[in-house]
């Protein structure tokens, strides 16, 4: 019996550990399921839209978001991904003493080598004297923090 049961945990750990080698090339990704949102701000949300896996090279993806943002780097452990602060920028607001950072995240699994799903994470920080006064502007407050559910598929 003992040998039984240390055999199915030696396959468990062999197939939920399985590294998926993600296709490189464009992916789609939808936006799903608004997950957290304490920001509530209008129109502020990741987009739908191509992305692209272009290098994988010692468990890291390299991807270009084809957004206007720098690329960035994720980290892969089996099927798993974690790519941690994938954005991070920073704009002042014309009238306001305040400069408003925002900081984006994304973690996930792959299905397979042209499927993968996971969630994207932003937060929304301010500096200034102002702060407070754009936040009740903007009918918000800061810090906030929203996360959104995505699906990605490779593009054939």
């Amino acid at each position: 019996m003992k040998r039984i049961i240390a055999l199915s945990c030696l396959c468990a750990l062999a197939f939920g550990c399985q590294r998926i080698e993600p296709r490189s090339g464009t992916w789609v990704i939808a936006n799903d399921e608004v997950l957290e949102d304490s920001c509530q701000l209008p129109g502020v949300a990741p987009t739908d839209g191509d992305f692209t896996v272009f290098e994988q090279d010692d468990g890291k993806l390299i991807i270009d978001p084809e957004d206007g943002t720098d690329p960035f780097v994720c980290t892969l452990d089996g099927a798993s991904f974690e790519c941690p602060e994938r954005l991070s920028a920073q704009q002042s607001v014309g009238g306001f003493d305040a400069e408003v950072i925002v900081h984006g995240r994304a973690e996930g699994a792959f299905d397979n080598n042209r499927s993968a799903s996971g969630v994207q994470h932003g937060r929304i920080e301010c500096k200034g004297s102002d702060c407070n006064a754009l936040a009740a502007a903007q009918g918000t407050s800061v810090p906030c923090e929203m996360s959104v559910s995505f699906e990605a598929t490779f593009r054939e």
